[in-house]
Parts: C-alpha cells; sequence; structure tokens
C-alpha cells in the first residue's frame, strides 16, 4: 500500500537542510512557515487523484472529519482510504509530496515505520537525495542528455561559486538578460530575473546574491529565454526504473511562478507539444535515460522535468531539455492524471490557498 501526504513545503526544507549540512548540523530542525502550513491543511486531500485504489492518503483530523472527507472521496474516485495515523503492520510505502528530513521526523513521530522511507541511518534522509533535489543537477542532467542526443539543445545552465567570476559572467550576459537561482527553491520561488539592458546595475540584484552565497554554496546562471510554450515531462519512479508519466503544459508569469496548468488527456498534450517540436519524444527519452543515472536508487515517488520551447534568434524553434527538475510530485502530475484517469479538462490554478479547476 502507498500512504500519500501533502507537504508543499518539502523544497524550503530541502533549502534548510541543505544549508545546515554546510555548517556541520546536519540533524537542525526546520519550522514551516505558516503560509505552508494553511496551505498543507487546505490541500490535504490533495494526493487523491493522483493514488490508486487501494492506496491510502494520510491526513491531520478528528475521525469525524476522515469520515466526512471519506465520504466525498468515494463520491469522485473508488478505492482511495483517508487516514489520520500511520497504518498498522503491512506492506507500506509512504509517498510524500516532497521528501526532506522534516516530512521523515513528522512520519516518524505519528508511528509511521522507518522501513517505509528512504532513510540512511534509520533517521536521516539519504543524502544522494537531498543533493540530486538540488539545481546543480541540472548541469549535469544537460551533459548527460547532450551525451545521448550527441548535440546541444540550448546553452546549459552554469553554477557561479564566486562573487569575480558571476560579475564576468553577468557583465557578458548582460545584452541578451538572464535568470539568476538559488540551488533549493521550486514552483518559481528563489528566481532572480533580469532584463536585457540593465544587468549589473540594480543594487536589490547584488544584495540577493551576497544573501544567497551565504547560505548556499552557488547560485545559477540561465540566459533569457524567448518563450513559446513551458512544459513538463511527469515521471514515476521506483524499484524497476524511471518511466513517463505524463506531460504538462503549463503558464508561469513575468517572475516564472506558477499560473496554472493545463487538464487534458495525455494523448492531447502529447500532440500539442510534438506539434511544435516533432523531435520530442527522442528528447525525452535521452532524459529518462539521463535521470536513471542522476536519480538515486531509493527514491521512489514523482518527479517532474520542466522544459522549455523558445524562439531562436534565427527564428527557428528550440528546447531547453531541462529548465529544473524537480525531485518531488508537482501540479503538473496531478493535472496529468486529473486529465487521464479522471477526465477532467480545464486549467488547475491556485486561489486563497485552495485548487481551482476552471473550464
Amino acid at each position: 500500500m502507498n500512504v500519500y501526504l501533502f507537504n508543499p513545503d518539502s523544497d524550503r526544507a530541502l533549502a534548510h537542510e541543505a544549508e545546515q549540512r554546510r555548517k556541520g548540523l546536519p540533524r537542525a530542525v526546520y519550522t514551516a512557515k505558516s503560509f505552508a502550513r494553511r496551505m498543507a491543511l487546505a490541500l490535504q486531500l490533495l494526493p487523491c487523484w493522483i493514488a490508486s485504489p487501494g492506496d491510502a492518503v494520510l491526513v491531520e483530523g478528528s475521525d469525524e472529519q476522515v469520515a466526512q472527507w471519506q465520504r466525498w472521496v468515494d463520491e469522485k474516485m473508488a478505492g482511495i482510504t483517508i487516514v489520520n495515523r500511520p497504518p498498522a503492520g503491512g506492506d507500506v510505502a509512504y509517498r510524500p509530496w516532497g521528501w526532506c528530513n522534516s516530512v521523515a521526523h513528522r512520519l516518524l513521530a505519528r508511528g509511521a515505520a522507518p522501513t517505509g522511507m528512504p532513510l540512511d541511518d534509520g533517521m536521516l534522509l539519504d543524502a544522494d537525495i537531498v543533493a540530486a533535489a538540488s539545481r546543480l543537477t541540472t548541469v549535469k542532467l544537460h551533459r548527460l542528455i547532450a551525451d545521448r542526443l550527441g548535440r546541444e539543445l540550448c546553452p546549459p545552465p552554469v553554477a557561479i561559486s564566486d562573487d569575480e567570476t558571476l560579475r564576468e559572467r553577468l557583465t557578458a550576459a548582460a545584452s541578451r538578460g538572464f535568470y539568476l537561482k538559488k540551488l533549493y527553491s521550486g514552483s518559481g520561488q528563489g528566481i532572480f530575473r533580469q532584463p536585457p539592458a540593465t544587468a549589473g546595475g540594480m543594487p536589490e540584484m547584488w544584495r540577493w546574491l551576497r544573501d544567497e552565497f551565504k547560505r548556499q554554496e552557488a547560485v545559477m546562471l540561465e540566459p533569457l529565454y524567448d518563450r513559446m510554450m513551458d512544459m513538463a515531462v511527469e515521471f514515476r519512479c521506483d524499484g524497476d526504473g524511471i518511466e513517463v508519466d505524463g506531460y504538462s503544459v503549463f503558464e508561469v508569469d513575468s517572475h516564472s511562478q506558477w499560473v496554472g496548468t493545463r487538464i487534458d488527456s495525455r494523448q492531447a498534450l502529447h500532440g500539442l507539444i510534438t506539434a511544435a517540436y516533432p523531435g520530442f519524444d527522442d528528447v525525452v527519452e535521452a532524459v529518462r535515460q539521463a535521470l536513471n543515472e542522476v536519480v538515486p536508487k531509493r527514491y521512489a515517488g514523482f518527479l517532474g522535468v520542466d522544459m522549455l520551447l523558445y524562439r531562436k534568434s534565427d527564428g527557428g524553434v528550440g528546447l531547453n531539455p531541462c529548465v529544473e527538475l524537480n525531485l518531488r510530485t508537482t501540479m503538473g502530475v496531478v493535472a496529468a492524471h486529473m486529465g487521464e484517469r479522471h477526465g477532467r479538462r480545464g486549467v488547475l490554478s491556485m486561489r486563497n490557498a485552495a485548487l481551482a479547476v476552471q473550464n
């Protein structure tokens, strides 16, 4: 049995854990922000859309609330059980939204068996999983994807760890514009967008960078693309390897923060992407093979690889095969399952800490 739970703060928890590891404090406690806590409670039934018959979703609530939520779930999808305590005994595997030490500790405190989690010494999450969630992984993935395709599809991201090199790189990139990204963040958070021609002249950018160099060992520098389509390939990982689970096409705002994801069938989404970029399937297979070398074998669950179609300087269509790796479940996974398994159509978005589906 898979036991799902929604912990939307996993990216922030990983950032905290990575910073503390650098300081030699691997067991430092992470405390979720109040808004993340509110979201976790408001959307704790969200994993029902990705769970399969026979699985359970772990929530916080009284037995009466659980009974009420169970009736709601039974009306919409069969075979999903709502529980407010970890199941006792049996073959149980925990599937949080995102793995981090924070959620592992919470599960253990609620009585979950450690055998259902990818723990290293019975207490700590495997260090390889924490490292793989970093944006540094995108550098390695770009190299592996290029090796398999025999060419680079786009300029790869660059990790910069010192102020002098960063100033040189930013000066060279000023005329085109660029993105600076934290090593740990998600859903458009931790991104500084610098438009063309103004690069290097904004004090807030340098304040942001000084703070970031104190917290993490590097920042990512990426080109500013003429965006045509934001999309992702959603994967499922288990002991047998990594396989494609679906596709997503989504919208972001001017700061690259998620706005909404299209809900449609897998065939329709695949057709939309391949119509714009016919060689998409070859790229997806190269990405899948590369992930098998990067994602730790002990990791089990969903992950998403964000991609981008962009207009090249010659007018052609380019593809960035890995804008970032989200080593966690994503809203794209939810939208893909809503469209393919549950027959929904529309746009999935967030309104006041609640999800909305607009037809």
